[in-house]
Order: structure tokens, then C-alpha cells, then sequence
């Protein structure tokens, strides 16, 4: 089956695929005058979430000397005490690109939105993972990723002042029938 590797390999081969994606909505949101620095968030998110899926949905027998057989464990902690410190960055870390992406996006921070999206995302993944025969659910990892989640929202937070201004230059402004807004021309 695949190893640690082979899973590092496949998920990183998945982000092309959110630049991909952010390129494809930027143009098209630039042929309907509606291009925003979104569409490359929009990519990224994209992108993050197949190469998520690909690094939490792979069979993992190179793992299971670490974790024992697959199971369900639904006692928060129960697994934590005594699992590599690894474990814990992992899914700490997994989600918080979401955060901080989520964060970004769209003209108002939605840090609770953000953190909502987020800890869907990861109680998706558990699901499918419990659906799944050779992976295990676990509690701690909806914890984990929901922690990463909202340490990723804080920094998207301090990094939106940072940001470019969304404002188009005045000669390319237009209404939504595409006529320029008065006083312009």
C-alpha cells in the first residue's frame, strides 16, 4: 500500500491543482469585469482541502505499528496521553491553512465562520474516515483540527491589514449592466 512518503508525495502533488483552480476562477471572474485577489484564495482552499483529502482518506499500514488496529474512539484524550507529540502537531497543523485562508477571504473577516467551515471540514473527514476500513475515528482529531482551525482564523486576522487593497482603478469601475458609475468619465 502507501507509506508515510507516498502521502506526503500524493498531497503535496494536489496543491498544483488549487493554483490551478485559482487561475481558471480569476479568469473567468475577469471576463465578467468581477476579477478579485479571491479567486487565488478561493485556488488555495481548493487546492488545500484535495491535498487533505488525499493525506487523510490513503491507507496507512505503514502507520498502524504506531496506532494500533483502526478503531472508533469517541473519549476525548483517551488516545493522546502517551501518542507521539507528532501526532498532536499533525492534526494541529492540518487544518490551520483553512483558518487562515477562510480568514482572508471576502471584504469582512468571518473568524466564526471560518472556525464553523473548518470544524465541518474535520468532522467530514472523521466520517469518512469511520466509513473507511482501514482508517480509524477519533475524537482527538476533530479537536486537534478545530485548534488548528482557530489558530490559523487568528492569523489570517493580523495578516488581512496586509493585504493589497481590493479597490479597482477608477477608469475600470463599472456598474453591474457594465456602464461606467457617474462622475468618472
Amino acid at each position: 500500500m502507501f507509506g508515510p512518503i507516498d502521502v506526503v508525495a500524493a498531497a503535496s502533488a494536489a496543491l498544483p491543482v488549487g493554483v490551478l483552480v485559482g487561475v481558471l476562477v480569476w479568469r473567468r471572474r475577469r471576463a465578467a469585469h468581477r476579477a478579485t485577489s479571491d479567486a487565488w484564495i478561493d485556488g488555495a482552499i481548493v487546492g488545500w482541502l484535495v491535498a487533505v483529502a488525499v493525506a487523510t482518506l490513503t491507507p496507512l499500514d505503514a502507520f498502524l505499528e504506531v496506532g494500533g488496529r483502526p478503531d472508533v474512539v469517541l473519549t476525548p484524550f483517551e488516545r493522546l496521553h502517551g501518542a507521539p507529540v507528532a501526532y498532536a502537531v499533525v492534526n494541529t497543523l492540518l487544518l490551520a491553512p483553512l483558518g487562515f485562508l477562510f480568514v482572508l477571504r471576502g471584504r469582512r473577516p468571518r473568524y466564526l465562520a471560518a472556525v464553523a467551515g473548518g470544524a465541518s471540514v474535520s468532522l467530514i473527514i472523521e466520517v469518512l474516515q469511520l466509513l473507511h476500513p482501514e482508517r480509524g475515528t477519533n475524537v482527538d482529531d476533530l479537536i486537534l483540527n478545530t485548534a488548528g482551525v482557530v489558530v490559523g482564523g487568528l492569523l489570517g486576522a493580523m495578516a488581512r491589514p496586509l493585504r493589497p487593497s481590493r479597490r479597482r482603478a477608477v477608469g475600470s469601475r463599472r456598474d453591474r449592466r457594465g456602464r461606467e458609475p457617474m462622475g468618472t468619465g
